[in-house]
């Protein structure tokens, strides 16, 4: 019984020192590319031609990626646990299909925070999630 009282006990503290949040997880940031799989509560559509990203740069506090039609860019701040982007630009393409491009860039404005737990990306306002990525 004490045997299986101290797995459990590790299992719980290991699953819930993987979850980083703020500046904790500011390193995971950098060097990936995200896709975005949830946006606002809704899963998006996985299997369409090219997922919105993210991509976080270090150097310059710089953040581009594809937002479902256009390109976008900018810069970003972390701060204690706050994640502040400026305006984000995004190139002018015309876009005929249905994409989540105005909903994500909004979504993108609305961010303060952040955290990164088990492979897993998620921007958030307060304490709702905005938008998850892999």
């Amino acid at each position: 019984m004490r045997t299986l009282f101290i797995a459990l006990t590790a299992l719980v503290l290991g699953s819930c020192a993987s979850s980083k949040k703020g500046a904790a997880a500011e390193a995971d940031l950098y060097g990936k590319e995200w896709k975005l799989m949830e946006l606002n509560g809704k899963q998006v559509n996985t299997t369409a031609e090219r997922l919105p990203t993210i991509k976080f740069e270090k150097e310059g506090a710089r953040v581009s990626g594809f937002a479902g039609c256009n390109r976008m860019m900018g810069t970003f701040t972390i701060n204690a646990e706050k994640l502040i982007f400026s305006p984000l630009a995004a190139t002018k393409m015309a876009c005929m299909d249905d994409n989540v491009e105005t909903e994500y860039l909004a979504a993108l404005s609305g961010v303060n925070t952040f955290s990164v737990d088990a492979g897993m990306l998620q921007l958030q306002a307060g304490d709702t999630v905005l938008a998850k990525f892999k």
